[in-house]
């Protein structure tokens, strides 16, 4: 990603896009809930603006050295890290909630924390394994 133009245009797309779940999150904030559900919004909320934030740093600053480091790598595993967490606690909250109907609701839930889980070893294992920094030459 060379060009400015190109760089902007994808963080105007990825700002609108957040800005929708942004809006999501805000209104189903504003009900009234319990208070482990108004720590899951917190939760998620911040998982949303650290992956936004996230996501504008690889696109304005896309270096094989600054997507190596560990500062990267750190804040790339924290971020993931937190977001799976909100996951598997929605998933422990809705599995009991009378949202959850058999056969189909329990199935679509589980599996959907299977492929989360699953794409969250797959990544860190990328970031950790993958992403090494360049080796100086001679």
């Amino acid at each position: 990603m060379g060009h400015r133009l190109l760089r902007t245009w994808a963080a105007v797309a990825v700002t609108f896009g957040f800005l929708g779940v942004a809006v999501r999150i805000a209104w189903a904030a504003s009900n009234p809930m319990s208070l482990d559900a108004g720590a899951l919004i917190v939760l998620i909320s911040l998982g949303v603006l650290n992956l936004y934030c996230l996501i504008l740093y690889i696109i304005l600053r896309p270096t094989r050295q600054a997507l190596s480091s560990l500062f990267f790598k750190t804040w790339f595993t924290v971020t993931l890290s937190s977001i799976c967490g909100a996951g598997v606690i929605h998933f422990v909250r809705f599995l009991p909630s009378p949202q959850c109907t058999p056969p189909f609701s329990p199935v679509i839930a589980g599996l959907l924390l299977a492929g989360a889980a699953s794409g969250y070893l797959v990544a860190l294992w990328i970031v950790w394994f993958v992403l090494k920094p360049e080796q100086k030459r001679q």
